[in-house]
């Protein structure tokens, strides 16, 4: 999708489970949409794209995030959100920034040029994290992690 390699920002985090990932995630959504970036959320399931959703509206009281959930189908129109909540990730379109809450790797072909993964302490967690890291690394992305 870009010419120059794809950077994906692995945020480690110390807090367990599925809601402090989701929270986290939401405040990155928060940052790159504050700076005029195109974002697009990547959720797991749709029961994962409903609370996302929710969280988006609630995560800071003084936080307005402007978002919208595209379905499976190709939307009939071009989506007007910034922010853009999915549970694929095959039509990313112009995207600058991808939240990865699914889990699983996106195709190369869709790689934009940022990719925002976050990984919680449990040990499966981090296994399936290091599977990720080792998938864009051999898709030749810059990898860089962050503890939180």
């Amino acid at each position: 999708m870009n010419e120059s390699p794809t950077r994906v920002d692995f945020y480690l985090l110390s807090a367990p489970g599925e809601q402090e990932r989701m929270r986290t995630g939401c405040r990155v959504v928060d940052k790159a949409w504050q700076r005029g970036l195109k974002v697009w959320v990547w959720a797991g399931d749709d029961e994962h794209l409903q609370s996302l959703d929710d969280l988006l509206w609630t995560f800071r009281q003084d936080s307005f995030v402007p978002h919208e959930t595209i379905a499976e189908s190709a939307p009939s129109e071009e989506p007007s959100a910034p922010v853009l909540l999915s549970v694929q990730a095959s039509s990313l379109g112009h995207t600058d920034v991808l939240i990865n809450l699914s889990g699983k790797l996106p195709e190369r072909e869709s790689l934009p040029p940022r990719i925002a993964e976050f990984v919680g302490p449990e040990a499966d967690a981090r296994a399936r994290g290091r599977d990720r890291f080792r998938g864009y690394r051999d898709m030749n992305c810059e990898l860089t992690t962050h503890e939180l």
